[in-house]
């Protein structure tokens, strides 16, 4: 009844009518008017609908409702809950961006000023799965009036190679916020999604089997030497960099960066050996050498 009222939207992945395919259709309200048609079929558990509305036979496949309609009809106290449990935001099998990002440089050794946009080309390549809390667009003549939006998107990859464009699009990674202009199935418009998450399993496809790393759990603590967890090396990274940004520290030399984290890591109670920053060290003097902030030697 909401659907057909309008009060409940729905799209359905595929949409036959009389041999004629269409993908990702926004389903009218008019076709859940099933009182009108004399032939109809519900199929709740595969999510398929078929209706003959003027004479054709539609059917409906892989049809979704809008969780933000289907949360209208709980009391207010109920849907925060709801949105938390149904959601990716809640599942530990996914992560952040943020922390997506960081398990480039991590754990695959990418440089931090690359790692995403190589993160983005995975992606590109279908090879990262993501999915966004929210999804929004808007028609290109309407840039300031959403036209559309689902909650618990899966990103495809045309989001990904139209929408994430330098110089039409921003990605803001410790936020979880991606947004860009370029061309949908649908036609030219502009898109944000608020809250993305990236598969675990998809990063961890990029290691080999020894290297797995377990995504749901937190990195234990490290007390005894080695390497240390991601957290500890996020906390060291924004310290290096943020002197050098400032100005408070110029390397000359590798060596210089190996002792800035070293110190940083006494200073802050932890334990790193010289051969743990050694190649991370390295990593970051070639960034400098590279943007001609220091001179070669």
């Amino acid at each position: 009844m909401r659907a057909r009222a309008g009060a409940l939207k729905s799209s359905a992945k595929f949409l036959n009518i009389e041999g004629d395919t269409r993908q990702n259709v926004v389903l009218k309200k008019a076709f859940w008017d099933w009182t009108r048609y004399t032939e109809t079929e519900e199929r709740w558990p595969s999510s398929e609908f078929s209706a003959t509305i003027d004479g054709l036979r539609h059917d409906a496949i892989d049809v979704a409702f809008e969780l933000a309609g289907l949360m209208e009809m709980l009391p207010p106290e109920r849907r925060a809950e709801l949105a938390r449990k149904v959601s990716i935001a809640g599942d530990p099998r996914w992560v952040t961006a943020q922390a997506a990002r960081a398990f480039f440089y991590n754990e695959l050794s990418a440089s931090p000023t690359q790692a995403g946009a190589l993160l983005l080309d995975q992606c590109r390549l279908g090879f990262v799965a993501a999915r966004a809390v929210l999804c929004r667009y808007a028609d290109e003549d309407q840039p300031d009036h959403w036209t559309y939006e689902e909650r618990e998107w899966d990103v495809l990859p045309w989001f990904w190679t139209e929408f994430t464009l330098e110089g039409q699009s921003s990605q803001d990674w410790e936020r979880g916020i991606f947004s860009g202009r370029g061309s949908a199935p649908k036609g030219r418009c502009s898109i944000t999604l608020n809250g993305v998450y990236f598969a675990g399993s998809s990063l961890n496809s990029m290691l080999p089997a020894s290297a797995i790393v377990d995504t749901t759990k937190p990195p234990k603590p490290n007390s005894s030497g080695g390497r240390p967890p991601a957290a500890f090396w996020d906390d060291l990274w924004c310290a290096v960099w943020g002197d050098i940004y400032r100005g408070d520290f110029t390397p000359k030399r590798q060596a210089d960066v190996e002792r800035a984290m070293l110190d940083w890591a006494s200073a802050n109670g932890h334990e790193l050996s010289e051969s743990a920053v050694k190649a991370r060290a390295r990593r970051l003097f070639a960034e400098l050498q590279s943007e001609g902030r220091n001179p070669k030697g």
